[in-house]
């Protein structure tokens, strides 16, 4: 109907011939058929959103795992590394004791 109304506008007003103005007509109708197919390409329909919704769910579970594996695999390298310190600490304790004992040897022997 608009299509019409458009028609006898452009022949009557702007004094085109018939031929023209159903040239124009028809060119007008193919850009915007265009447009409004570009336009609903762009917009997202329930199903993009339910399938970005699950990938998102997805990848977030993915990263929970791994942070918890991360997490648990620095929880041991921590512990092991405590326990390389405390044997260290009771090493060099032992050695300063032994260096003690030495040294107190020596100044007993050294007093004879």
């Amino acid at each position: 109907m608009d299509q019409i109304k458009l028609y006898n506008i452009l022949r009557n007003a702007l004094k085109m011939t018939e031929q023209d103005a159903g040239e124009f007509i028809s060119a007008v109708g193919a850009v915007t058929s265009r447009e409004l197919d570009i336009k609903i390409q762009a917009l997202a329909t329930k199903d993009d959103l339910r399938e970005l919704s699950l990938a998102t769910k997805d990848d977030l579970r993915k990263l929970s795992l791994a942070t918890k594996d991360d997490l648990r695999e620095l929880s041991l390298a921590t512990k092991n590394d405590i326990l390389d310190l405390n044997k260290k600490i009771y090493l060099i304790g032992l050695v300063q004791f032994i260096a003690l004992v030495t040294s107190m040897l020596a100044i007993v022997k050294f007093m004879r």
